[in-house]
């Protein structure tokens, strides 16, 4: 038996792998290793090196399986998702540090590699062009390509190994026929009787599950589209799938559209949550106002924590820009929908709030969120929810949230889609 396993420089992939394999017992394993959207910084303390990492993954497939294949992640390709100054900072990360890991940490056990990076790259470390279809898909040339690679080292292999590998290279090329990314590595090793019902842009997949009564709702989906619909630059909205995390937002808004007090957003954007709130809860016919601060802007990288600059500054790279004029046109149906232009916290004294039955955090760093829990904290009414989007994301946002939380006798519930959710106490 063979199969994929799918790696990522992520802490507990490792683990992870020794979870899967102690479920199968395959003759050999294929690691495609993958790093897919990562803006944490590497010297986060909550993450190991990529050595460590990579060193512990393979060590987990070798532990079960007398022969293990590695292969390089496959080159990232303009255009698609991010503009092209993130793509070469991101190229050059993975052609400087992330490859040479990788050969590192296979030369030491004497593993051998497929180097799908270098054989698909360009000078400047990207995709060559024509090799994907969609920024995911191989194309049909680069198929063959990457066929005849997987060939010749699993026959070369299957040459001098007692072992029959036939039956990897079937396996292997199957793969890359039905190539998407990680997840279809993942969906090789798991029993074939289970299915996938939700795969989320958040990194999590539902399996088993039903999830037809939100995604299949008419309402929902309305809610979702319009949202999705803002102008927002993070990714093709065709391939942008936070349903669950706009849902949480939605249930929380229908949940507080009862409760006394306003409804806050701090982190806006062009409004993404705030529109689908607004058409899923019919928010224009409640009386309420709806408050939305944000620099329209970016994030003011000078609010940030030591821990958090870099990824401030790559999320402003990749995602963010002035978009003030977009989110004005996307509110303009709403005529109870107050926009406020400026940095957290000072902004949030310059227009009158008494109560608020729901307040959004999505600022991405700590101190403005921080700023804005303390500041309408007792604003609240008992019973208001306080969504954070970034809770399980950043750990200088989770450690100053959380100890906040405990000042006041709460906690926050952590989400799957990386959120964290908080319901005011009556006391």
């Amino acid at each position: 038996m063979t199969c994929g396993l799918p790696g990522a420089v992520i802490r507990h992939v490792a683990e992870s792998a020794h979870f899967t394999l102690h479920t199968i017992r395959p003759s050999a394993i294929i690691i495609q290793v993958g790093i897919n959207n990562l803006f944490v910084p590497l010297d986060d303390p909550q993450w190991l090196t990529l050595d460590e990492d990579l060193g512990r993954l393979f060590d987990a497939a070798m532990a079960h399986a007398g022969i293990v294949i590695v292969t390089t992640p496959f080159p990232i390709e303009k255009g698609f998702d991010e503009p092209d100054s993130s793509v070469l900072l991101r190229a050059q990360w993975l052609a400087e540090e992330v490859v040479p890991a990788i050969f590192r940490q296979a030369a030491t056990r004497s593993l051998p590699i497929i180097d799908l990076f270098r054989e698909f790259s360009t000078d400047d470390g990207t995709a060559k062009p024509g090799t994907t279809v969609d920024g995911i898909h191989f194309s049909a040339e680069a198929t063959v390509g990457v066929r005849a690679l997987y060939e010749a080292r699993l026959l070369n292999l299957s040459r001098s190994s007692t072992g029959d590998l036939g039956a990897a290279i079937d396996l292997a090329c199957a793969q890359l026929d039905a190539a998407r990314n990680d997840f279809d590595c993942l969906r090789a090793i798991l029993p074939q009787s289970r299915k996938a019902t939700y795969e989320s842009s958040d990194g999590f997949t539902v399996w088993e599950r039903a999830t037809d009564p939100f995604l299949e709702d008419p309402k929902f989906k309305r809610a979702y589209a319009k949202g999705n619909a803002t102008g927002h630059r993070f990714g093709d909205p065709k391939n942008l799938h936070i349903e669950w995390r706009v849902l949480v937002g939605c249930w929380a808004a229908y949940h507080c559209r009862l409760i006394e007090g306003d409804f806050v957003e701090c982190g806006v954007n062009t409004g993404i949550l705030a529109n689908a709130i607004e058409e899923y809860i019919d928010f224009n016919n409640i009386s309420k106002d709806f408050f939305l601060f944000d620099t329209f802007n970016g994030i003011p990288v000078e609010q940030a924590a030591p821990g958090e600059i870099e990824h401030a500054q790559s999320m402003n790279d990749a995602f963010y820009w002035d978009c003030f004029d977009i989110a004005q046109k996307n509110f303009s149906h709403m005529p109870r929908a107050r926009l406020v232009r400026g940095v957290v916290p000072e902004s949030l004294s310059t227009v009158q709030i008494d109560k608020v039955a729901f307040l959004s955090l999505d600022m991405n760093i700590a101190a403005p969120e921080l700023a804005a829990l303390e500041y309408f904290w007792d604003r609240l009414t008992p019973s208001a929810i306080v969504l954070f989007d970034d809770y399980a994301y950043g750990a200088v946002q989770r450690e100053e949230m959380n100890r906040f939380a405990i000042s006041k006798n709460t906690s926050i519930l952590p989400l799957p889609t990386g959120q964290g959710l908080l319901i005011k106490p009556f006391i």
